[in-house]
C-alpha cells in the first residue's frame, strides 16, 4: 500500500470529500482540537488524489466515509469510531458502539451518505 504524499505518512488515513461542507468541517475540528501525527486527511476530491494508489477506484472512496488502519480499510461510522480512538477521542463515540445505539448511527450515517452528494460540488460517475 502507498501512501499519498499528502498524508504525512500518518498511521490512520482518513479518506474525506473536501467539497463537502459537512465533511470539510468535522475534518477542520478534528483538526483544530487533536493535531496528530498519527493520522493523516486525505482529500478525495482533491486533483491529486489517486484512488489506484490504495489498490481501489474513485467510487470506493465516493460511496462511504473511509479509513486505513495501515492493514485493512473501514468505512462509514467504524471509521469514525477508529478515527476518534486514534487521536484519543473515542470517549467521544464510544456510544455509539453500545447495543442499539451502533445500529440507528450506523443507520442515520448510511443516510446521510446517500444525500452528501448533493452537499458536495464532487463530480464522478459513481
Amino acid at each position: 500500500m502507498k501512501k499519498d504524499s499528502s498524508s504525512g505518512g500518518g498511521e490512520f488515513i482518513l479518506f474525506y470529500d473536501g467539497l463537502c461542507p459537512v465533511c470539510r468541517r468535522e475534518v477542520a475540528f478534528l483538526k483544530a482540537i487533536r493535531d496528530s501525527d498519527e493520522v493523516s486527511y486525505v482529500d478525495i476530491a482533491s486533483s491529486s488524489f489517486d484512488a489506484s494508489r490504495y489498490g481501489k477506484d474513485i467510487t470506493y472512496f465516493v460511496k462511504s466515509l473511509r479509513g486505513f488502519d495501515g492493514e485493512k480499510f473501514t468505512s462509514g461510522m467504524d471509521t469514525m469510531r477508529a478515527l476518534y480512538r486514534k487521536l484519543g477521542l473515542g470517549f467521544l463515540m464510544s456510544w455509539t458502539a453500545l447495543p442499539g445505539a451502533k445500529q440507528l448511527t450506523d443507520f442515520f450515517y448510511h443516510q446521510f451518505s446517500r444525500v452528501r452528494p448533493k452537499f458536495s460540488r464532487f463530480e464522478c460517475d459513481c
